[in-house]
């Protein structure tokens, strides 16, 4: 409410978190729209040049952007490391996280992964990316 109120979206607009389906589009399919996914956001090779993972080394989150050769198709950075990212979920269900983060190795990065959170408790690798869509 508060970004329409203040202008920075407008009455039809909304703002969410992505769905688990959507996030994993906008992470790893092909360019195109085959339907065909990747691994990781930029193929299906494991790179540690494209990510913030453990082999990074930095021991913490890095700037959004930091790894632009780890893109997705779609050009959305850093969905793989860096932070584990929360997914729109139903109330009922537990909450899941996709992407892994900076304190993971190779394996937890992949796109395929999903990690289910304690609602009660903190997490210093958990992050979120929104989706903004107009409603119709």
């Amino acid at each position: 409410q508060e970004w329409r109120r203040v202008g920075k979206i407008g009455a039809r607009e909304e703002v969410r978190l992505p769905t688990e389906a959507e996030w994993e589009k906008a992470a790893s399919w092909e360019p195109g729209g085959k339907g065909q996914k990747r691994e990781y956001p930029w193929g299906n090779g494991w790179d540690p040049t494209k990510c913030n993972t453990s082999e990074a080394g930095f021991g913490t989150t890095s700037p959004v952007g930091m790894y632009p050769e780890g893109a997705s198709s779609y050009g959305c950075l850093d969905m793989a490391g860096n932070v584990w990212e929360l997914v729109a979920t139903l109330p009922q269900e537990p909450q899941i996280a996709k992407g892994g983060s900076w304190m993971e190795g190779p394996n937890d990065v992949r796109i395929s992964n999903r990690r289910e959170l304690d609602s009660a408790k903190t997490y210093a690798d958990v992050g979120f990316r929104v989706v903004m869509e107009e409603n119709k």
